[in-house]
């Protein structure tokens, strides 16, 4: 039972809404199974989802997000903030069975509630891994995988699936997202920039230079120092692929052929 990140460095993918899918029908079809989604992405579009529409899940979001206290991502990260290099054991606090929210979703699935509020605490997080102890940018990625070590604790199981919607920018929570998965889902649209987006992903995670001189990422740099595991991409998933004669369009499916002939992908 693996953790799954679904991210690519470009918006408008198809991300939060491939999240929303995957993880109810994978709940669905594994129901003796708890199966948690964590929502790292500011905007919360896949709480929305899980939590009823843009109605009824945007005002769920909005009672989670200003109760006392913050039962969202954002109330867990101010948590850690407080003594970012000793776990408090706390994560459990912060889980949702989403169908208290949502009767059309199975009853095993379960949701750390995005929140706009993770913008605002970007810079304290940052700030947490310097200074610090000497390895305070380990412990401070470590928090999302405490996080999932809290949760599966107060279910009493050893593994279980997770689903992390990640913001779309190489930010802060997208490198903690990292440090905590096993595998990569990278959802793309057949187009140029979805092609530059992956060789992004390429670069920030796994260090590949696109020129011989290129300087690698600090994640990559100190993942490598602290002997931290990045995810193994796991697939690639096309969306808003253009379709000609019962097949995709020529000029898209030599985007799509050019994605996946990208080095290690």
């Amino acid at each position: 039972m693996a953790v799954y990140a679904l991210w690519n460095n470009k918006g408008g993918v198809g991300k939060s809404y491939l999240t929303f899918q995957i993880a109810a029908e994978y709940a669905r079809t594994h129901p003796a199974e708890n199966v948690l989604v964590i929502d790292l992405c500011p905007q919360a579009n896949s709480s929305s989802m899980l939590l009823g529409g843009i109605e009824h899940g945007e005002r769920i979001l909005n009672e989670l997000a200003t109760g006392t206290p913050r039962r969202t991502i954002a109330g867990y990260i101010e948590e850690r903030i407080v003594s970012p290099y000793i776990n408090p054991n706390a994560g459990s606090a912060y889980v949702h069975q989403v169908s208290r929210y949502n009767h059309w979703i199975p009853q095993n699935l379960h949701l750390v509630v995005g929140d706009e509020e993770l913008e605002v605490l970007t810079s304290r997080v940052q700030g947490a891994t310097n200074p610090g102890p000497g390895d305070a940018w380990r412990i401070v990625h470590s928090w999302i995988s405490d996080l999932i070590a809290d949760i599966r604790h107060s279910w009493n199981v050893e593994n279980s699936t997770v689903f992390i919607d990640c913001n779309p920018s190489f930010s802060i929570y997208t490198e903690l997202a990292m440090s905590a998965s096993d595998r990569l889902i990278i959802p793309f649209s057949a187009d140029g920039s979805s092609k530059r987006a992956v060789r992004a992903v390429l670069s920030l995670l796994f260090g590949i230079r696109r020129t011989g001189t290129g300087r690698q990422s600090e994640f990559f740099l100190n993942s490598q120092r602290y002997r931290m595991s990045v995810p193994e991409i796991y697939s690639y998933v096309g969306n808003r692929l253009t379709s000609a004669n019962m097949s995709t369009a020529s000029a898209f499916r030599t985007v799509v052929n050019e994605i996946g002939s990208e080095p290690d992908s």
